[in-house]
């Protein structure tokens, strides 16, 4: 579901980055645009210690003749409204996951998929030094606040291979805590577990890996692995610690294919 609604956001944020961009009309230069599909390894739900498949998209667009755009793993779908130098910022969209009582084995509350809506800021320090923040706010379902803080060492060969790897520092605030990570007294009652009330903060630290290659100018493959541990609150759930893991690992394959169009 979750990987669904990215391509789907995905797809939208292209939509929006061309009605967004009528300067590059008069340029006479068309779009390149590079859609993948595959398969990704993601936890269950955030703190637990099983996997599942799910889908894993690629969308992207770009002017016909500019290199291919730098983007790691994890990096909402969204586009630049505000291009300076190597400093961009914009809009990005998102989808939380959703915990149904069934995902474990006692009941606890469920939580509901959620669209979240937010805006990053990134700047390169370096041409291979990229820094980003990102900041989102869920609509329904966990109804919290999360975020990430990150850099990334980029090493490409124009077009042919991007390779990155970088920390990150990800951050939510008490409502989405205590959404996957608290345990209401309703929920200690039925599940033997302690309660637990997490007050927001730190989540996790970790670190992201992707890998983008291009066989031929139309056919690639885009891949991704990621380690996230769960800090403070999180990380000190009784959830988490009983029930779930600390250690978050996911990881995504897709094969992409390249195509360009005349201007829109």
């Amino acid at each position: 579901m979750k990987a669904s609604f990215l391509c789907c956001a995905s797809a939208a944020a292209t939509l929006l980055a061309l009605a967004a961009a009528p300067a590059h009309a008069e340029d006479g230069k068309g779009w390149t645009i590079r859609v993948g599909a595959g398969a990704q390894l993601v936890p269950h739900f955030p703190g637990a210690d099983d996997t599942r498949v799910l889908p894993y998209g690629v969308v992207g667009i770009r002017h016909t003749g500019d290199p291919i755009p730098f983007g790691a793993p994890g990096d909402s779908p969204g586009f630049a409204i505000l291009s300076v130098g190597g400093f961009q910022m914009g809009p990005v969209v998102n989808l939380g996951p959703s915990r149904k009582v069934k995902d474990l084995p006692v009941p606890l509350h469920k939580v509901d998929t959620t669209f979240e809506a937010g805006a990053f800021a990134q700047f390169y320090l370096l041409p291979a030094v990229r820094v980003r923040a990102e900041v989102r706010h869920g609509i329904g379902g966990h109804d919290g606040l999360i975020g990430n803080v990150g850099a990334d060492f980029i090493l490409r060969d124009r077009d042919t291979y991007i390779l990155s790897i970088g920390p990150r520092w990800r951050f939510s605030d008490k409502h989405y805590q205590r959404a996957y990570f608290g345990i209401t007294p309703a929920d200690a009652a039925a599940s033997g577990l302690p309660a637990y009330d997490p007050g927001g903060g730190s989540q996790a630290v970790g670190v992201n890996a992707g890998a983008l290659y291009q066989f031929s100018y139309h056919w690639g493959m885009s891949g991704y692995a990621r380690y996230d541990r769960l800090t403070s609150d999180p990380g000190k759930s009784p959830l988490v610690r009983t029930l779930g893991s600390r250690d978050q690992f996911s990881t995504g394959l897709a094969l992409t294919y390249t195509f360009d169009i005349g201007k829109i």
